[in-house]
C-alpha cells in the first residue's frame, strides 16, 4: 500500500487505519477499472499513459494496471513508488472523478463508525485537526493532494526537470533530489529523452559491456525468485523470457536492440542462428555488440564453441548463459572453471588465453579472453550461470509442511 501520513505519528494505530482506509478506496477504484477492462476487451486505456509509451508497449501498459493493483493491495507500505505508477494512479483517480456527477458516489468504502469514533475520541490532536482529517478522507477529490508529495511525474514537470538536469545537473539535484532521471524515461517527451540520453552518456561514460552484463545479472536475480516456474522452462523458453525482460532496459540505457534466432556466423554445415543478438543502429549503420548463447550447463563446451562460430571481430564481446538444474551452485561454478581451464590447456583456435573468476554487481562471473584468428586481437567472453538448483530449499519446504 501507499504510505499516507495524515495523523499524529505518536498514535500509529489510528494513523495506520486511516492509511488503510485511503488505500482500500483506491483499490476499489482500480478493481472497477479492471472489471471494465475484463468485461470489455475494447475499452480504451491509452488515456492513462503517455502516448509514446502506450504505442511502444501496449501490453506492458495494460499489465501495469494489474501491477499497480497488487501494489495497493499489498500489506507492505511503500514509501516510494515508481513515477510510472504515480502517473498511472493520478490518471485513474482523475478518470474516476470525471466519471461521476455526484461526489458522494466517489468513495467505494464509506468511513466506518468505529474508525470515525476512534478519530473523534483520540487525545493525540485537537478537534479542528480531527474534523479536517475526517473531511479529507471522506472527500475523494482531496486524494490527489494527500497521496502525492509532489507532481514531478506529470509530463510538463518531467520535461522541465529533464531540461534543468541537462543544463545544470547540480541545481537539478538540489531542486528535485534525484541523482538521475532513469525512472522518468517513459514520461519524457521523445525529443527531450533523446537529448537527455546523449547528455548522460557524454558526462557519465560507462563500460557498455559491463552495463549489459549487469542488466542480465539483474534479470537473473529476479528470475531466481521464481525458481519453481523456471525449472519447467526449456532452453528456448528461457531465451524468450530473457529477451522480453532485457529488451526495454537495453534500449533505454544503451540505445540497443536485441533479436532472437538471428541468422549469422556458421554452424557445422550452414549459417547459424544466435540465441540472442545485441546490436545498435547508429546513423543508419548497424553496429554489432554482443552474442549470447544459452544452453544447459552440461553442454558448456559445445556452447563455447558455438559462440565462437558467431563471434567475429565486429563484436565487442560475447556471453554464455549456462542453465544449471542438477548441481549445487558451488559445484556448477567449479564445473565452468574446470571446463575453461581444459579449453585453455588445449591451445587450439579460440582457446582462452586468460581466465578469471570475478564479481559484477555482487554476483559471480567468469571472464575469458581468446585471440581472434582474423586480426590477432583479444575478444572477451562473460560466462554466467542461471542457477535453478534449489534441492536444499525444496527439502526444507517439505519438512516444514510435514511439521505443520
Amino acid at each position: 500500500m501507499i504510505n499516507v501520513q495524515l495523523w499524529n505519528e505518536e498514535d500509529k494505530k489510528i494513523g495506520n487505519q486511516i492509511m488503510e482506509f485511503i488505500n482500500d478506496n483506491i483499490r476499489g477504484v482500480i478493481e472497477v477499472l479492471i472489471d471494465i477492462m475484463q468485461d470489455d476487451p475494447y475499452f480504451e486505456i491509452a488515456f492513462l499513459f503517455t502516448r509514446d509509451r502506450y504505442e511502444r508497449e501496449p501490453d506492458k501498459c495494460r499489465n501495469s494496471i494489474y501491477e499497480l493493483y497488487e501494489l495497493i493491495n499489498s500489506r507492505v507500505v511503500r514509501n516510494y513508488i515508481n513515477p510510472n505508477y504515480e502517473f498511472l494512479l493520478f490518471n485513474i483517480l482523475r478518470w474516476w472523478i470525471e466519471a461521476h456527477d455526484e461526489d458522494e458516489e466517489l468513495i467505494c468504502f464509506p468511513l466506518s463508525d468505529e474508525l470515525r469514533n476512534s478519530i473523534n475520541i483520540s487525545n493525540s490532536c485537537e478537534d479542528q485537526t480531527k474534523a479536517y482529517v475526517i473531511n479529507t478522507i471522506e472527500d475523494f477529490n482531496e486524494y490527489v493532494g494527500i497521496i502525492f508529495e509532489d507532481l514531478d511525474f506529470l509530463p510538463d514537470e518531467v520535461n522541465r526537470m529533464t531540461l534543468l538536469y541537462i543544463e545544470n545537473p547540480l541545481l537539478a539535484k538540489m531542486v528535485y533530489h534525484y541523482d538521475n532521471l532513469e525512472d522518468f524515461f517513459d514520461l519524457m517527451e521523445c525529443d527531450i529523452r533523446e537529448i537527455y540520453l546523449q547528455h548522460f552518456k557524454a558526462y557519465h561514460p560507462i563500460n557498455e559491456a559491463q552495463g549489459i552484463v549487469e542488466e542480465i545479472l539483474e534479470a537473473l536475480k529476479q528470475f531466481q525468485k521464481r525458481v519453481v516456474d523456471f525449472q519447467q522452462y526449456d532452453e528456448v523458453q528461457v531465451t524468450a523470457t530473457f529477451h522480453d525482460t532485457i529488451i526495454r532496459p537495453l534500449n533505454l540505457k544503451f540505445n540497443m536492440q536485441i533479436a532472437r534466432e538471428f541468422t549469422m556466423g556458421r554452424s557445422a554445415k550452414k549459417l547459424g542462428e544466435t540465441d540472442l543478438y545485441i546490436y545498435r543502429m547508429y546513423e543508419g549503420q548497424l553496429e554489432d555488440f554482443c552474442v549470447i548463447e544459452n544452453k544447459y550447463i552440461e553442454k558448456f563446451v559445445d556452447q563455447y564453441y558455438q559462440l565462437m562460430g558467431y563471434l567475429n571481430p565486429n563484436f565487442k564481446f560475447g556471453i554464455t548463459l549456462s542453465i544449471n538444474r542438477n548441481k549445487p551452485y558451488r559445484n556448477a561454478s567449479d564445473y565452468i572453471m574446470e571446463k575453461l581451464t581444459i579449453l585453455k590447456d588445449k591451445s587450439e583456435d579460440f582457446a582462452p588465453v586468460y581466465i578469471s573468476r570475478t564479481e559484477i554487481d555482487n554476483q559471480e562471473v567468469f571472464v575469458s579472453k581468446h585471440i581472434m584468428p582474423e586480426n590477432g586481437e583479444l575478444m572477451t567472453v562473460y560466462h554466467l550461470i542461471f542457477n535453478l538448483y534449489d534441492e536444499e530449499r525444496y527439502k526444507a519446504a517439505k519438512r516444514a509442511r510435514r511439521t505443520n
